[in-house]
């Protein structure tokens, strides 16, 4: 009964220790990792070896005492216990004496150790179960309230113990990482540690429940940081805000300037490293996203630009960067806009640089001097003269000074000599003065009136008329008033009736407007061009050609201008296109003049004679023949009365059309070429692309493969003169005729040629110029007929017939 008693405890035991404790030894992220997986130690076979021991030595005391029960737990807590002492089996002592089991109806009280339902207790001399630490000899226990001994980890007081969890006592023989709640410990001769301690190679920190710190920490005015396994942090360290820190090498964190290599960076008094803009007592300096203070030259922040000593700083007041002038605030941030300084107003550019010269600002001009201060009162500049106001404005229009008026430009310039305001002129002297009445610039005369506004237009003085123009001078020669022309003479006075000028003749009307159009003038018609000109010679009208002669009378019929022939009608306009007079047909190009020759219309070509009359029918023109259809279109691509007109035009002679063979004198030969090989059974492979037969063959079969017995005769196609008759590794014995005009036929893979079929002999269509065999490259007997026109073979069907 014990021996199933003692297995049931060690059941017990296992399974609770399994259930509150880690597995002993690990560090921290270690545990985690063999407690998730369920790997405790088996205590199965020791408790067997534990039975085994009990049955040995009879009935054993209640409480584990002997060194072999000690041993084997040992084993089972882990690896690192083995090299432990296994001497020290100094577990709760029994009585002296044998434990009698109780009669059940005899009253007994209980001392010593005593296991009850498989948990250890210890009972006083007056037999009331103990509670709290428990000393036996070296070994420390320790009794729940309710007298239950404490295995493996137990929290007692805010800290944590670890006892064996077989015999119960405080393990004071080893130290090691556990896991506590989800929470880490260290526990040192079996207690909890607390505060700082260094285990292995890195500084950790324990709460006073001797929890392990992690995070963020405040120690004695310190700021501390420790990693998730724990150890402290020391360099650089991203905390869960996403601030970084910088921890000396004792871990506390660094705050003000700090330098690592040659890079500066600052950390604010609670240690967080400062990005972007930061203001150090009175100084603005910029940082990168890494914390590195950036230092020299010009920086752009949020927007707004700063330039940067080479300390880091940020500069203000007035600077001069190169050759151009800043001014940075207070914050050292770069100005822009108006800026007053002292009694000066100043002007800083969208880039910062200081203005000098002429600024617009919004629709206003000012002018700042070489040291960037505004202007007030007259300007001069070079030889110009401007005004600006009090506000310093450039002034422009219209400005009376005394009793003269000046005038100033939109661009502030006072003005001289001829001045135009809207449709207005007016005219300011060299001192810009404004002029009036008559005025005689060089051999120019004007006239303003007393405003100041030059005249324009017709004047009459006495019974002559003059007339100004636009520009206010007096005008001679043509002028156009309206919409008439008008002749002044060198006086400026106004003509009328019939002028000469330069050998054209014009003729101006009673009120001197010059006559246009046609008219009709002493009885006789006229025509005057839009300038007043009488018309010889061509004359275009509303799209349309006359020609005029020396006397401007209209010309009609035919009309020969050097070389070439023009025809006007009856109404005297000039004929184009196609013209037909009596029977003949004429054409008479764009400009008029009589075509002769070769024309082209579209895509369609006509012939004209010499004479220009349009040709039709059968024509010879050069060394080719022509045929041209009743409406004169030449013919072409196609067959008349049976006789090719090829694409231009020109009859085709001794050449092939297609399947069809016309001659020397261009008509049609019909049955060209006879069947080479009478004796044939099937076209065994056809002209063009195909699969190889045989190793050697072709995929492109360039001509067509006639089966037939051995020895059948093969024929001559045509006749003509045999240029190869030979043997060819491919080819086998085969035989080359030329017909002509490019023409060849090529017959191959004969048994044996004919006797008279060799090289240069002349042969008629029919005649035998070989045998059907299965020489060079072949896979059964057959003849292999080839055509060729100019070197490149085509298709055979072209010249025989398809018997398919």
């Amino acid at each position: 009964m014990k021996r199933k008693k003692l297995l049931l405890y060690g059941l017990v035991v296992s399974l609770t220790f399994s259930a509150i404790s880690p597995v002993y030894g690990e560090v921290p992220g270690k545990a985690e990792e063999q407690t998730a997986s369920g790997e405790e130690p088996s205590l199965s076979e020791e408790i067997s070896g534990e039975e085994d021991n009990a049955a040995g030595d009879g009935e054993s005391s209640p409480a584990p005492h002997d060194s072999q029960e000690k041993e084997a737990s040992e084993e089972t807590i882990g690896g690192e216990f083995q090299a432990e002492s296994k001497t020290a089996a100094e577990a709760p002592k029994a009585p002296p004496q044998e434990v009698v089991p109780p009669d059940e109806d005899a009253q007994t009280t209980k001392k010593g150790w005593a296991e009850e339902d498989g948990i250890w207790y210890f009972y006083r001399e007056d037999g009331t179960k103990a509670t709290g630490w428990l000393t036996e000899g070296s070994l420390r226990y320790y009794l729940q309230e309710d007298g239950s001994l404490s295995l493996g980890l137990t929290k007692i007081d805010q800290t944590l113990y670890y006892f064996d969890p077989i015999k119960g006592h405080l393990r004071t023989d080893s130290s090691s990482w556990h896991i506590f709640e989800g929470e880490w410990y260290y526990l040192q001769s079996g207690v909890s540690v607390t505060d700082w301690k260094f285990i292995g190679s890195h500084w950790y920190y324990f709460y006073s429940d001797g929890k392990m710190a992690v995070g963020k920490l405040e120690l004695g005015g310190s700021l501390y940081f420790f990693n998730k396994d724990g150890s402290m942090a020391v360099g650089w360290f991203l905390d869960t805000d996403g601030s970084w820190y910088y921890l000396n090498a004792n871990g506390t964190a660094k705050t003000g300037w700090l330098q690592l290599g040659k890079t500066w960076y600052y950390l604010n008094s609670s240690g967080q490293m400062a990005v972007g803009k930061a203001v150090v007592g009175n100084t603005t300096y910029l940082f990168k996203d890494n914390g590195a203070m950036l230092s020299g030259g010009w920086h752009l922040f949020q927007g707004v630009w700063y330039y940067l000593r080479p300390d880091g700083g940020a500069a203000t007041g007035w600077q001069k960067i190169g050759n151009t002038w800043y001014y940075l605030s207070d914050r050292g941030e770069m100005a822009t806009g108006w800026v007053k300084s002292g009694t000066h107003w100043y002007y800083l550019k969208a880039d910062g640089s200081m203005a000098t010269g002429w600024l617009l600002d919004g629709k206003y001009w000012y002018y700042l001097n070489g040291s960037g201060a505004m202007q007030t009162g007259w300007f001069r500049q070079g030889k110009a003269w401007y005004y600006l106001n009090g506000s310093g404005m450039m002034q422009t229009g219209w400005v009376q000074v005394g009793n003269t008026w000046y005038y100033f430009n939109s661009s502030g310039l006072m003005q001289t000599g001829w001045l135009k305001l809207g449709s207005t002129w007016y005219y300011l002297d060299g001192s810009g003065a404004m002029q009036t009445g008559w005025l005689k610039l060089g051999s120019t005369w004007y006239y303003l009136n007393g405003s100041g506004a030059m005249q324009t237009g017709w004047f009459l003085d006495g019974k002559t008329w003059y007339y100004l123009n636009g520009s206010g001078a007096m005008q001679t020669g043509w002028i156009k008033s309206g919409a008439d022309l008008y002749y002044l003479d060198s006086s400026g006075a106004m003509k009328t009736d019939w002028i000469k000028l330069e050998g054209i003749w014009y003729y101006l009307t009673p009120n001197g407007s010059a006559q246009t159009g046609k008219a009709v003038v002493s009885g006789k018609n006229y025509t005057f061009k839009e300038n007043g000109a009488m018309v010889t010679g061509w004359y275009a009208e509303d799209g349309t050609w006359y020609y005029y002669d020396s006397d401007g009378q209209i010309v009609t019929g035919w009309l020969l201008l050097g070389k070439t022939w023009y025809y006007l009608k009856e109404d005297g306009k000039m004929a184009t296109g196609w013209l037909k007079l009596g029977s003949t047909w004429y054409y008479l190009n764009g400009s008029g003049a009589m075509a002769t020759g070769w024309l082209k219309l579209g895509s369609t070509w006509y012939y004209l004679n010499g004479s220009g009359a349009m040709q039709t029918g059968w024509q010879t023109i050069g060394k080719y023949k022509y045929y041209f259809y009743a409406s004169g279109a030449m013919a072409s691509g196609c067959w008349v009365d049976d006789c090719y007109l090829t694409s231009s035009g020109a009859m085709a002679v001794k050449q092939w059309i297609g399947d069809k063979y016309v001659g020397a004198d261009g008509h049609y030969v019909s049955s060209v070429m006879l069947w080479p090989c009478p004796a044939y059974t099937r076209v065994s492979s056809d002209f063009g692309y195909r699969d190889k037969p045989t190793s050697g063959a072709s995929s492109y079969h360039q001509g067509v493969d006639l089966a037939a017995p051995k020895n059948s005769l093969i024929l001559a196609a045509a006749s003509g003169t045999i240029v190869n008759a030979s043997s060819h590794y491919q080819m086998g014995n085969y035989v080359e005729i030329d017909h002509g005009n490019g023409l060849h036929t090529i017959y191959m893979h004969m048994e044996s040629r004919a006797s008279s079929a060799k090289k240069g002999t002349k042969v008629s269509a029919g005649d035998v110029i070989g045998y059907v065999g299965q020489t060079g490259v072949a896979t059964g007997y057959h003849l292999h007929f080839g055509v060729s026109v100019n070197g490149t073979y085509v298709s055979p069907w072209n010249y025989i017939p398809d018997p398919r």
